[in-house]
């Protein structure tokens, strides 16, 4: 029954399947990866409020390149590292961390900064 219900969101553009499957021959069953499609990803952006009139880009997804996947990786790896020196030591903590696109910020010049990660780091004092 869940085959169905997923096929019958890939055939409504709710879900995509992605190029890379999980497992194979070897590795057991062979699954697939799913992402949200055009429709899926405009249903997300109502569910969220967000407005018609001012919908946000919409991209068809795409099976991530192994480049794309370490950086996406060591971006994340920077954000444990951060939490786990601000938990051992004690001396900073980590108040926000805002990865790629959500870190963005316009340059006055027409233009994006567009750094992989906006970090807070908030000073605890000793009293």
């Amino acid at each position: 029954m869940r085959r169905r219900v997923l096929a019958r969101l890939v055939s409504g553009r709710v879900l995509v399947t992605l190029a890379r499957r999980v497992g194979g021959v070897r590795a057991g069953s062979q699954g697939l990866t799913y992402a949200l499609d055009t429709a899926g990803q405009l249903l997300m952006q109502r569910w969220h409020g967000v407005s018609d009139s001012a919908p946000s880009r919409i991209r068809r997804p795409w099976t991530p390149g192994q480049l794309f996947l370490a950086h996406s990786l060591d971006v994340s790896e920077l954000y444990v590292r951060l939490v786990e020196v601000a938990r051992l030591h004690g001396a900073f903590a980590v108040e926000r961390f805002d990865a790629e696109s959500a870190a963005w910020v316009e340059n006055g010049l027409s233009g994006w900064l567009k750094p992989d990660a906006y970090v807070v780091l908030v000073g605890r004092s000793f009293g």
